[in-house]
Order: C-alpha cells, then structure tokens, then sequence
C-alpha cells in the first residue's frame, strides 16, 4: 500500500486545512487528539490510498475540526475549492480502491498525572447516530456531484476499545481501512470521515463505549473520476468481432509426432481490445464491457470484477472465459493439435473465440497528459452468448477463409453479410502472417530444447514444457458495428458518414500472464514419432514469443520426411511423362469412332528411395461417361489405383486410353488432367494434361425443299398433306428424324414421310450410328399457307338495267398496320446499330394515314434524319429537317385521315419529296448526321424535345442507304421488296401478331418496341398488299372494276406451290321484259342474293326453276305464274312481289 498522505495535524497547515481551530485544553476532560494542544494530550492523522493524485505524487486533503458535537455538515463545494486538480486523488468509475486511515494519540510531555480511567476512544458516528442510514444528517459517506444526494454510498468503521494513556511521549496508534468505488465518472468526487474523541464519564465503565463526545474532527478527500457520466445506457446495436486465437498449438515433425495440452491445465494473460475510426480520438477509443440488466447496459461494473464471458470448445474439452482485461483458457480433457484435424497430418491448431455484442454509448471523462479534463464518447459492450469460439487447424482457417471470402464476393447476399465476412476473412490472413512471423520469431530466439535425432519407426519420445510469455504483440482486425439507431452516434465517434454500419479496426492486445487463485501454468506435452522407415529428423525446440507453446525447426542437412514433407530431402518425387515427348501436353486427333485414344505413359520415381505413388484422374477434368483404363486395363475413372516404383526409375511405356461409352458422348476431350502422387499428401504430385478428339462423318446433307427459300419454310395449302423428309449421312451412319432441336422421339429413318404435319411443326435430322449421334440440323418448319380473297361491292348485286356495281378487291395477306396515338405519346424506339447511321444517298418511304400537326414519321438522334408531316402547321406538307439547315418542304399536301404513300430520297446533295409516288418538290442539304443514340418510329427523340408524336396509322416504312428513282418508287410501293434487296437497311411491316416487338424483316436486327401502348390496326383498313387479285372472265388484275352484265366474276388468289382462293360474285342485271321465263337447270339459284324482275306495267315471271342451298331469290313483276318443275328448298328465302323494272 503506498503512503500517499501523510498530514500532522498539530502543525499549522493553512493550503490544506479549512477552518483549523485549536480547542482550549480542559484538565477535566481527555485531551485531543486531532487538534493537539502541547500543553496536553495531542495526536496526527496519516492516509494512505491505492491510488495517485492527478500530477502523480502526493494528494491534498481538508480537515475540518470543531469542539461542538452538533457541528453542521462538511461544506461540500467550499472544501472541494481548497484543492487544485492536480492534488486530487485521479480515480476510474467502476474500478474499487483503498483508503486507509490511521489515527494516532500520545501523552504530552507536561501532563504528569493522568486520572484513573480516563482514556482514549475513537469510534465513527455509526456508533452514536447510525451513519449508515441515509438519513443521518452526519455520516461517513461517498458522493458525487450532480447528484440529487450529497451522498451516495455509506460506510462505518468498528469501534476502538478504550485505551490508557501511555506514558508522556508514547504513541498509541489506530486504524481504519474500506475499499471504494465510484459507480460514474465525475469531476468532483469525495469521501467525508468522522473522527470523534470520547470520554468516560463517572458512570460509564472502561472497555464500554463512551458516550461523552469531546471532539470532532472531519476529513474530507477530494477525487476526480475517469469514466462515463451515465450509470446506464440503452444498447443501440450489436457489434461484430471477428474471431481470432488466444492460444496456438504448433504441430512438431512427424506424421504420428502430436502436441497436446495437459488435463485442468488453465492458462491466463491479459488483453485489451482498442477501437479505431480514422479521426476517433487517438489513444481514447476503448471500448468497456458492462453487464447487461432489464432496463439498459450497466457502463461502470468493470467485467474482470463482475461478469465473466465464458464458452465451450470442443464438446467440453476447452473451456474458455474472458473480461475486458483478461482471457483465460482451461483444458477439461486433453487436446491433441493431430486429432483434430479431420484424422490427417493439418498445421499448427488455433483455439480462440469471436462475439458479437450489444453495444451502447456514453460521454466519458478522462485527464488528459497535461492533466486536464477532457471527455470523449465511450463504447459499452454486453456479448451476446455463447461466444462464437473455436478450435481450427491452418487447415481448417484457409477453408473458412475461402467461404467467407466467397460469401463476401456474393452480390446478391446483404451488404451487411457480405461485410462481415471480409472481416472475418481479412482476421484470418492476419492471423496466419502473424503466426508465420512469431514462428519466424521464435527461431532466432533461445531454445527450450536441445537437438533431438530420431528415425522413423522408433518409440516415441515425449516432453513436456510450461507455456510461458515473452512477447506483447497486438493483431489488427476489423469489427463491424451494426446500423440503425446506431449509425449517427457512429459518425460522432468515427468522424465520418458510414451507411447502414461502419467498420472500426480493432487492436487486440495480448500481454503478460495474470495471477490467479487457480494454476495459470498449462503443461505444453509434445512427443516426437514417424512411421516411415526412411524418414529421419533432427530437431531444435523453441518457445513461440507470443502465446509461449513450443516451435519446432529441422536442424541440419541429414533431415527427410514424407507425408507431410516437413523439410530437409523430400523422399516422394513423382514424376509423369508422355513416352517420346518432354511436353507435359499431349493432343491425339482423328482418332476412329469405337476406338479409345491411346496414350503412352513413363510413371516413374525420382527419388533415391522406393516409393508408392497413386494414379489418378483430376475428376473436374474428366467428361461424363468416359472410362479410362491405365497400366494394363486398370479403370482409374473413379478409383485411382497405387504403383510401387524403384528408386530413380520408370514404369515404361504404360497404356493409357480413353474410352467414350455412349453414342451421345462428346467426340472431343480437352484438359484431361492425369495427377501422380503421394497418397498421404496430394500435393507433392506431378501431373500431364491430355487432349483427344474422334474423326466425325459430316453433318446431314438436306434434302430440297419444294418451294426453296432461306427460311426453309414449307409452305402447305391451308390444309394437312404429307410432307416428305428427305436427307443423306455418311461414315457409316443414317439419318434420324426429330420434331425437336433435342430430346423427343424418333419419327423415323432415312427418307419417311409424316402424314400428320400440322401448321408451325418443326423438323430437325441427325446422323446416327451406334458409336456416333451427331449434333441435329435444322430442316425446315411447316407453314399452312393461306392468303382469303377480300371483296367489297358499292352496292346490290341484282339490279335493273342499265345499272352497275363496282368491286375493290385484295388479298388479305395477314397485313397489318402501325396504330400509334398523339395523345398517349405513343411510338416505337430501335436501338442504335451503325447501319441506320445514313450517309450522302438514302431513300425513306412508308405508307401513312394521319391527323393533326407536327407528326413525326421517323427521327434518329439528334436530328441525324428527322422526317414529318404538316411541320410547323405548314399546310399539310411533307418536310424533312437537316441540323444547321433547317426545314425543306414538299410542294403538295398530304391528305389527312387518307391512306398515302410517302417518300424522301438524297443524292448529290438534292433532298426530293414523293407523294403517291410521284415528285413533289425538292431541296438542296448537305447530308444525314451521325451518332449512336436510338431511331424512334412516330416521335422527334432529341433530349430538347422528345415530342410531336406521330398520330395515325403507318404501315411498309423502309429506310434505303441509296437513293431511289421515282420510277422505282413506283414500282415497289404497293407491293412487297425482297427482305434481302440491295441497300435495304431496315423493313418494318408491322406484321406481328403479338408482342411488342417490331421486327426488322431484312435481318439486320433493327427491331423496335412498341412504347406506351402502341398496337397494331387490322387488315381491312391497310391499302397494301403484297398479292395481286385476278379477276375472270375479265383477265385482269386491277384492284377495282366495274359490272354493267349480268355474270359471275370470279376473283382469286395464287401464293404459290399451286395453293389458290378464289370468291364469285354473280350479278344479275334485270330487264323491264313483259315476259321473264325462268327455267331449270339454267336459272336455278342455290346462293347469293338474287333478284328477277319483268316490267313493273305489265310484265310477267314464269317461273320452273329450283332455289336450294343459301339461295335468297325475289322475283318482281306484275304478275308470276310457278309452273310445275318450281322448288324451294327448305332454308333457302324466297320472295314475289308486285312490282319490277320500270319501263
């Protein structure tokens, strides 16, 4: 205990007493103590304390003495003023301490006869007034300020028993001891004494408690105490520490040599933890454990004192327990480094622990260096249990590295998962450079052991040695603190923003031992043993300076070992060669289907001693259902086999084949890896890499198609027929029919014919044989080609003389049209692609039906080509807009809500406008612009103005890099073009059934999509088809014609392979006769609508004909006479009326 106070109260001390007043001596009563008179009884006070003053040396008290026994309480503040802070005791919340009084009374020299009985006591108000109870207006007591009490803690001390007065000269001493401590961090802190001075009076007996209070004095001890202002905090996260070791068990030499650590042994040392944010307080960034209760995180119970983490490895065999300060590890069974490394020869064993906390914070004090307050936020941690502790191999850490490094690089797990596992990943490459280096360490230091020489197949030979420390070193980790609530008090602390949590780097700190009650000293026994015969060690033991457990070194050159290579010659030497080549590469091509590829092999053994090797087939390099057979017919595909090889010699010229198992199995193998090597360590290997391929027959020759086109269509007529298959293999193997690209059944072999093809059927052939299926080749896709016949008529088909009906006809040819509304800023957006940047010549035509202002038939860019209608409202004209130009318009307008052909055309810097195919005006410009933003169908696109949408109905837009003549303009608008024509960049039809994709037919790959709802109309509406209607008996091809005579017209269709629709009309032109006979078979009706009329005046209908089928039949005349012969069939509709054709 250090005297840190020693004040003689009988010397006049005024920096340090407040308010010192000698009482008058009194013969009657016992003389005083404290506030000694030389003329009588006298005595000091000395204070000792585990503690130091904030300067370092010694502290400053304040006595306050008083012969009145109701002396009012200590002036707090005023008695707390008389010390600098530099002479306070310097205390840490949560942390006890001592204080130790002692009081001492003598007999002053002239005081010459004493009274019998009268003596000397010292007691504390406990004794008189019940110090203790929080409600004694004068105790003993412990406070802070900024309390709602002056104190806050209560003690006494035990009475003393009376004592005679000693000679004149002699001191009598007593004392008193407690340990303290402050419960938060303060300024001011202080601890208030009582010291009475009693006497007997005539009554009272000796070695009783006197009640007589002669004097009073009153010691007040100033502190000022480090640590958080708060009791209690809320937790506002949990933390993450990654885990790292605490003890490292190094594996000695020789596969059966094994280090292991003695039954009960318990190993203790400190540790501190620190962390950093980079601008945190530098030096101030620990973080304290607390413990944790219902209401919040208690911040000032040190953990070494009042709560200790503990944890289990191993099933129970190491039991791990940990604090703030201090962890220990205690063996309750013994662990062995080799047993625990899945049953094989791994590296030095790591036992150690992580844990993830709640953590809280708070504003702490602290003295700074040049002993000023200063205060910082603090970092309070309660673990969460168990504590994610652990016993691992090297091996095992590199495994959960490469998992955790895995997990970290995943993308599509939680930022906060992913930042975790870095950590962790980071901590144990931290771990493994910090165990090489204290290895690395440990061998330039003194050994623990001298050399030891042993052979392999010898009794083992054990030792064992205490662990003991000779290193503090720190590892540096990264721990993650978990968002929230807690991210803007993280910013406080670190300095910087930080988004959903913030990683602080964390000093683990490991020093010295630490004493305890049980052993501290773990018994480290290792022993050295090797089952091979050839292997032979000399070995020097070292002390790892960090976690004190030995290291081991191979000393000298006459060292080998094996399974694992430990140092010194390396007795496995497997050597792999291809026989007739050094190349470690070897490729065998056009090898025969149903023949394996041969490789020859020298597996040899460069070592100077026999050895066994195993053969085997890396298995990620081996295909599926390949055997392959080595040294004589041994599979080694799944089983590798075990070769003995004399020292520095071959196995000569050894057959190695690969053999493919199934048709379907691929005719080529690449990277074939063939490894030989130790059994027990794999990686003392050699190894060749294998490559083969088969000769193949060609793929399938199709056969012709009846109507050839590059999509291999097969066009039906609308109905289901036979479709005949036809193609030719070679090589010995024969065509396989499929319906599928892959998988399905067979349809048949060599030529077959399926009668059962149905429109959208595909067919796909193989070249098969028993050793050989060759990829399936496309052959063509059924097409039900159909193509109705379309006729509308201006008005009846039966009608008086002379009179006429006009017919417009197409071919509905599943045409359709472009749709797009202003109002819901629809229209179609195409990628970028080089060929739509135009140049110097380009064409533009579309068919267009619209309505409105300022309607854009195509922009690409940034006004690289912009084409519109009505621009600008300028009369309905076509007009074309060039950057730095401006407009150029055509002479004419373009009718609105009127199906119209369009077209612009360059060349020689001439802009040329078409409508209906025909010139309509021209302009001088320069050329189309370039650049690599996307083409819009019906809007002006550029960022200034992505607007003027189109408004109506497009249809057959192509876009040209040459410049067409109006002839040929004329020629192609209302037909289709060839999708591969010369110059044809883009075709958009607008033919889709579904979707909104817009497909470019050239197959330049332009296609669009269809934005905002943009569709497609029907057929009806669209004045473009791709196939002409002829007309019989009038040979023509004109789209409308007009009937003056009574016939039938035939309209029809020919879209190729002889497939034809036809429709009739059959027009009855009537006459204003006086007589009309109608007869059979010549007049008979059995569809359309028919009338036949006679003269309204005076003509008659004869009639003995038959109306059957759908026939709708009205005869008008004055009168109608049915003669025998006359039949209408159920369901047909017949008529007579009186009336006719006017004369």
């Amino acid at each position: 205990m250090k005297k840190l106070l020693y004040l003689a109260l009988f010397f006049s001390t005024p920096s340090v007493l407040l308010a010192q007043t000698p009482g008058p001596y009194n013969n009657s009563a016992w003389g005083n103590t404290l506030n000694g008179n030389s003329l009588g009884s006298g005595g000091f006070v000395t204070i000792y304390s585990s503690l130091k003053s904030v300067d370092g040396g010694d502290f400053w008290a304040v006595k306050v003495n008083s012969s009145n026994p109701a002396i009012e309480d200590v002036n707090i503040s005023a008695a707390m003023a008389q010390v600098p802070l530099s002479k306070r005791l310097k205390a840490k919340a949560g942390e006890p301490f001592t204080i130790d009084i002692h009081t001492a009374a003598f007999a002053a020299t002239d005081f010459q006869n004493p009274t019998p009985g009268l003596n000397f006591w010292t007691a504390d108000t406990s004794t008189v007034y019940f110090a203790n109870s929080a409600n004694e207006s004068k105790p003993n007591g412990l406070g802070q300020s900024g309390e709602v009490s002056t104190y806050s803690d209560f003690f006494s001390w035990d009475p003393k028993f009376p004592m005679n007065y000693y000679a004149p000269g002699q001191v009598n001493y007593e004392g008193f001891k407690n340990q303290f401590v402050f419960t938060k961090g303060s300024e001011e802190g202080y601890i208030v004494f009582r010291i009475e001075e009693r006497e007997y009076t005539t009554t009272e007996v000796t070695g009783t408690i006197p009640t007589g209070i002669a004097y009073t004095t009153v010691l007040f001890i100033p502190f000022v105490v480090e640590g958080p202002l708060e009791r209690q905090i809320e937790p506002i996260g949990v933390v993450t520490k990654p885990q790292i070791p605490h003890m490292i068990l190094h594996r000695p030499p020789g596969d059966l040599s094994k280090a292991s650590i003695t039954t009960g042994q318990k190993t203790c040392r400190n540790l501190e933890e620190t962390y950093q944010y980079e601008n945190s307080v530098s030096g101030r960034a620990s973080f304290k454990w607390g413990t944790k209760l219902e209401l919040g995180i208690i911040v000032t119970q040190e953990l070494e004192a009042y709560y200790q983490v503990t944890g289990s490895i191993g099933g129970g065999d190491i039991q791990i327990s940990t604090n703030s300060k201090e962890t220990c590890i205690e063996t309750v069974s013994s662990i062995e480094q080799k047993s625990l490394d899945e049953g094989s020869i791994g590296g030095d064993l790591f036992i150690g622990y992580g844990f993830d906390a709640e953590y809280g914070k708070a504003t702490n004090l602290y003295i700074d260096s040049l002993g000023q307050i200063q205060y910082y936020y603090g970092i309070y941690m309660v673990p969460i249990l168990p504590l994610r502790d652990f016993q691992l191999t090297e091996r095992g850490i590199r495994n959960d590295m490469a998992e955790n490094l895995a997990l970290a690089n995943d993308t599509s797990a939680p930022e906060e998962i992913r930042v975790k596992a870095q950590n962790q990943a980071d901590a144990w490459q931290k771990v493994l450079d910090l165990n090489a280096a204290n290895i690395l360490l440990a061998k330039s230091g003194p050994t623990i052991h001298n050399d030891l020489t042993w052979d392999g197949n010898v009794a083992a030979k054990t030792f064992n040695k205490t662990v003991d420390f000779s290193l503090t070193r720190s590892i540096e980790t990264t721990s993650y603190f978990g968002g929230g609530i807690a991210a803007e008090f993280l910013v406080e602390y670190g300095g910087t923003g930080a988004s959903g949590g913030i990683n602080f780097m964390t000093t683990s700190t490991y020093g010295s031992k630490t004493d305890e009650s049980t052993s501290n000293s773990t018994t480290i026994s290792y022993s050295f043993e090797d089952n091979d015969t050839d292997d032979h060690f000399t070995v020097r033991t070292f002390r790892d300076p960090m976690f004190g457990t030995p290291v081991f070194d191979l000393i000298g050159n006459n060292n080998r070992s094996s399974c694992p290579f430990e140092g010194g010659y390396q007795l496995d030497r497997p050597a792999l060669k291809f026989s007739g080549t050094t190349s470690k590469t070897l490729t065998v091509n056009d090898v025969t289907l149903g023949q394996p590829a041969n490789f020859k092999l020298n597996i040899c053994n460069d070592s100077n001693f026999p050895r066994s090797y195993v053969l085997k087939v890396k298995d990620e390099s081996l295909p599926s259902n390949m055997t392959i057979l080595a040294n004589g017919g041994s599979n080694i595909t799944s089983s590798p086999i075990t070769l003995s090889v004399e020292p520095n010699t071959c196995l000569y010229n050894r057959d190695l084949d690969i053999i493919r198992t199934l048709a379907t199995v691929p005719t080529e193998i690449n990277n074939l890896v063939l490894e030989w090597y130790a059994e027990c360590e794999p990686d003392i290997k050699d190894s060749l890499v294998l490559n083969a391929s088969w000769a193949i027959p060609p793929p399938p020759v199709l056969g012709n198609l009846p109507d050839a086109n590059p999509a291999r269509n097969i066009y039906v007529c609308g109905a289901i027929q036979p479709i005949s298959l036809e193609a030719t293999c070679s090589g010995g193997t024969q065509p396989y029919w499929y319906k599928s690209p892959t998988g399905g059944v067979t349809l048949g072999i060599n030529s077959i014919t399926d009668n059962n093809a149905i429109d959208g059927d595909e067919y796909y052939v193989s070249c098969e044989s028993s050793n050989y299926i060759s990829p399936r080749s496309f052959f063509g896709k059924v097409v039900f080609h159909s193509s109705p016949v379309v006729i509308t008529e201006s008005g009846p088909l039966s009608f008086c003389g002379p009179g006429s009906v006009t017919f417009n006809s197409y071919a509905d040819n599943n045409n359709k049209a472009l749709s797009l509304v202003k109002a819901n800023n629809q229209y179609v957006e195409v990628p970028h692609s080089n060929s739509l940047n135009l140049s110097t010549s380009f064409t533009l035509e579309a068919w267009v039906n619209y309505t409105g202002e300022n309607v854009a038939i195509i922009d690409k860019g940034n006004y690289d080509y912009l084409w519109m209608l009505n621009a600008n409202g300028n009369a309905n004209k076509l007009g074309y807009f060039e950057r730095g130009i401006g407009w150029k318009y055509s002479n004419d307008a373009v009718p609105e809500n009127t199906w119209t052909h369009v077209a612009v055309s360059l060349q020689s810097g001439i802009i040329r406008f078409y409508i209906n195919g025909v010139e309509s005006g021209y302009g001088f410009l320069g050329s189309a612009f370039q650049d690599n933003l996307p083409m819009n169908i019906g809007r002006q696109q550029p960022s200034s103005c992505q607007c003027n949408h189109f408004n109506g109905s497009m249809d057959e837009l192509r876009l040209w890099n040459v410049a067409k003549s109006q002839a040929e303009i004329q020629a192609s608008m209302k037909i289709g073009v060839p999708v591969n024509s010369a110059g044809l960049v883009a075709y958009y039809k607008f033919n889709e059934a579904s979707g909104t994709s817009v497909i470019d037919a050239t197959g330049n790959n332009n296609n669009g999509v269809l934005m905002n709802g943009a569709s497609r109309q029907t057929a009806i509406t669209v004045p473009f088809n791709e196939l002409n209607v002829s007309w019989a008996p009038l040979n023509t091809t004109a789209s409308s014609f007009t009937a003056t005579t009574s016939g039938t017209y035939t309209a029809s269709v020919d879209y190729g392979l002889g497939c034809t629709t036809s429709v009739n009309k059959t027009v009855s032109v009537n006459s204003n006769a006086t007589l009309v006979s109608l007869s059979s078979p010549t007049d008979d009706f059995s569809s359309d609508t028919v009338f036949k009329t006679a003269s309204s005046t005076n003509g008659k209908i004869v009639a003995s004909n038959k109306v059957t089928g759908t026939a709708k039949v009205t005869y008008q005349a004055k009168s109608l006479e049915l003669n025998a012969g006359f039949i209408a069939n159920s369901g047909t509709v017949f008529s007579a009326e009186i009336g006719g054709c006017p004369n």
